[in-house]
């Protein structure tokens, strides 16, 4: 196995939703996964996700668990309001 094959072994296949989406209609042109699914599970918590700036990035196989039905909602920390806790000093 070449050092190239490592890597991209090693590589998460990191996309933005709509790049998400786009890859696995390429997969499958008869996919009913759309842009709008994966928005709504990023957005609830259901896909596993990073924020960088305005986009969101995800992962092709955090997409596939979510559609697969092997993922939990994130769960919110107790006493958050919108993902923010009050610090005690």
């Amino acid at each position: 196995m070449t050092v190239q094959a490592i890597a991209n072994e090693r590589l998460a296949h990191v996309r933005t939703i709509k790049g998400a989406a786009a890859e696995l209609k390429q997969r499958d042109e008869h996919t009913a996964a759309t842009e709008t699914a994966i928005r709504r599970g990023v957005l609830d918590g259901s896909i596993r996700h990073v924020r960088v700036g305005t986009k969101y990035l995800v992962t092709i196989e955090a997409v596939e668990a979510f559609f697969r039905g092997e993922t939990q909602p994130i769960q919110a920390q107790a006493g958050a309001v919108n993902g923010i806790r009050r610090i005690e000093a």
